[in-house]
């Protein structure tokens, strides 16, 4: 009796586990449309869900686990503490810890580990913020598009375009560290890059 009850048991357990893995699995392959991963607080959430919080709030990602998995929180302190798990130190917002712009650019770059800009959606790098490690031909891949406000880079040059794909097209900025960062786009250069940049890399722009 107890060897059919226990066989019984183990049966509906197996059963149960073989109903729910594939569910799961298709579910996560679909999150970003086959592009990649979003998680809000360890979570898996979809673009949508991503653009909904977005929205609604100010989170703070980043993509320094790559170029396919894009970690958001709450607070800018989580987002602090998750990019030092990734050898980047910096601080979120208006007192960033990197000001200088006569800092040795190779202190720099050990300091930033592989962070090179942090994107803003408010005036006075404010808002929703997004640190990017990777290049971004195309920001709409994780609901970023024409979102930018206010930036603060960290390479040596980086560079955001109007258009997806840095195409010739569109106007691109060759942005260097400066103090402050650059706090509101609406009044710099004629705001050209006001709420339409498209697209972000480290480095210069491509040539053609």
């Amino acid at each position: 009796m107890i060897t059919r009850t226990f066989l019984g048991t183990l049966f509906i357990i197996i059963f149960t586990l073989a109903s729910f893995s594939p569910t799961f699995a298709t579910e996560s392959r679909n999150y970003t449309d086959g592009k990649g991963i979003i998680t809000f607080q360890g979570q898996i959430i979809t673009k949508e869900a991503l653009s909904h919080l977005m929205n609604t709030r100010s989170i703070h990602c980043h993509d320094a686990a790559g170029a396919s998995i894009v970690h958001c929180f709450s607070t800018s302190a989580q987002a602090e503490n998750s990019l030092r798990q990734f050898g980047v130190h910096i601080t979120i917002g208006n007192n960033s810890a990197i000001d200088s712009p006569a800092t040795n650019i190779s202190t720099l770059n050990a300091t930033l580990g592989c962070a090179y800009v942090t994107l803003y959606d408010g005036i006075d790098l404010t808002g929703t913020s997004y640190t990017l490690c990777t290049d971004r031909p195309n920001l709409a891949d994780i609901g970023w598009d024409e979102r930018t406000e206010s930036f603060k880079t960290y390479s040596s040059v980086t560079t955001l375009c109007t258009q997806a794909n840095y195409a010739l097209n569109g106007s691109c900025l060759e942005a260097q560290p400066t103090e402050g960062g650059v706090a509101d786009l609406s009044t710099f250069l004629g705001g050209v890059y006001y709420q339409t940049i498209s697209s972000v890399k480290k480095g210069p722009r491509p040539r053609f």
